[in-house]
């Protein structure tokens, strides 16, 4: 599992991620019911979620090639990581203190920009200076730190109300407890992009070094690396896509359907307020659930192959969010976040980490980013078409939205049982 020295290195690298999931967390599990406090409707809700999937759409790939070829005094990733970082904690602080539904619209495309700056060159910062035999244990140390940032920022608002009894007034349309929450969150992502900029060794370039294929187009370069993509790389895109047009759905439904199904004779304000509470506890459980399995996938992996044990993991997240149907009660629906947590952890760390020793290592972030458009991409179909389906054929019921989720990430396991991917150690 590598000595203490690499483990220390690796915590310290990573730190920032713990505040990036707080940050990250927060938002995906409050965001959805925020938009209900300004009115917003079901069917309205995944047009209003685009803002997340067009970020990581439009900037990884491009931040991630600039990342590559950039080797200034303060390095390769650091100036992306940081900034990105900053920028999103501010607009986390400024969403809860909004009064308009635009307003907040505009804050959560700030922040799904910035904090997708940020997260490719992190990415990349993880595999700066590990061989291939490590990279499995680079991102599975990652995958813990994340797992613990959700744990805390996603039970936050309900330890805030249910223990430590604060946060139970309301100055504004948005409860106080959420407004503590974000800002906490903030403080978090500030904290610690300060830690892992400031205490951890930034690789750089070279000065012998030629990039082979550097444009002064960045778009061009772009295009040129989609074209020239490993065919491994082709492969896993696919499994990705499918993958995330399940767990975007999942996102966009879950909260929803734990306001309107499961708190549906609390009405109107106090039925929000326990709806961000409780889906807040149902994220705690699959991060915990994550956390202890990102300590077993570098093991699994070893196993039945990298592939395999991805597969694996989308096969319980498909059959966890189609377990909703069945378990669709206060208490029911925790069971389904056992497998949505098994899946979470296997996306967060083996993708990732097969890319990573498919590659070379000096286009590293720009193919990170170029993974994301797949992650990026079926949030942004879903956000045009998946309202219409909800509400046409299901009449406006959140619960099949998660339904149907869990039946595309199945598509996904499916899927990669054909594909072939370099089976890495």
């Amino acid at each position: 599992m590598g000595n203490y020295k690499n483990i220390k290195s690796l915590i310290i690298k990573n730190i920032a991620w713990f505040g990036i999931q707080i940050g990250f967390t927060l938002q995906l599990a409050n965001i959805s019911i925020i938009y209900g406090y300004f009115g917003a409707k079901t069917a309205q809700i995944p047009i209003l979620f685009l803002a997340f999937p067009l970020g990581g759409l439009l900037i990884p790939p491009l931040v991630g090639i600039v990342s590559d070829r950039t080797n200034g005094r303060f390095g390769r990733r650091k100036p992306y990581i940081l900034i990105g970082m900053l920028v999103s904690a501010m607009a986390l602080f400024l969403i809860p203190r909004c009064s308009m539904l635009w307003e907040i619209v505009l804050l959560a495309c700030a922040f799904s920009f910035a904090i997708n700056m940020a997260m490719v060159p992190l990415r990349a910062f993880t595999t700066d200076g590990l061989s291939n035999e490590q990279m499995t244990l680079g991102f599975s140390v990652q995958g813990i730190i994340i797992a613990l940032g959700s744990i805390i920022s996603a039970c936050f608002p309900w330890l805030l109300t249910n223990i430590f009894k604060i946060g139970t007034k309301r100055t504004n349309i948005i409860p106080e407890f959420v407004t503590i929450s974000f800002t906490v969150g903030a403080v978090a992502m500030v904290i610690t992009a300060i830690l892992t900029t400031a205490y951890s060794k930034d690789l750089k370039i070279s000065k012998d070094f030629v990039h082979p294929e550097k444009s002064n187009n960045i778009f061009l370069e772009m295009l040129k690396d989609i074209t020239k993509m490993p065919k491994e790389m082709v492969n896993l895109s696919i499994i990705q896509f499918f993958a995330w047009l399940g767990l975007m759905g999942i996102f966009m439904y879950f909260p929803v359907m734990i306001n309107e199904n499961i708190f549906k004779n609390s009405s109107g304000i106090t039925g929000h307020d326990l709806g961000i509470q409780w889906t807040g506890i149902c994220f705690a459980v699959y991060a915990i659930i994550q956390f202890i399995v990102s300590f077993l996938i570098p093991y699994i992996s070893r196993k039945i192959t990298e592939k395999y044990t991805l597969l694996l993991t989308l096969l319980c997240g498909g059959i966890g969010a189609m377990s909703v149907y069945f378990f669709n009660t206060q208490y029911g629906v925790i069971w389904s976040m056992i497998g949505i947590g098994i899946m979470i952890a296997g996306l967060n760390i083996l993708p990732f980490s097969i890319l990573s020793q498919i590659i070379s290592h000096d286009k590293t972030a720009a193919y990170m980013g170029i993974l994301n458009i797949f992650i990026s991409l079926p949030g942004t179909l879903l956000s045009f078409v998946f309202g219409p389906i909800i509400h046409y054929f299901y009449f406006d019921d959140s619960l099949y939205g998660v339904v149907l989720s869990g039946a595309f990430i199945l598509i996904a396991a499916a899927v990669g049982i054909r594909v072939k991917i370099k089976n890495v150690p």
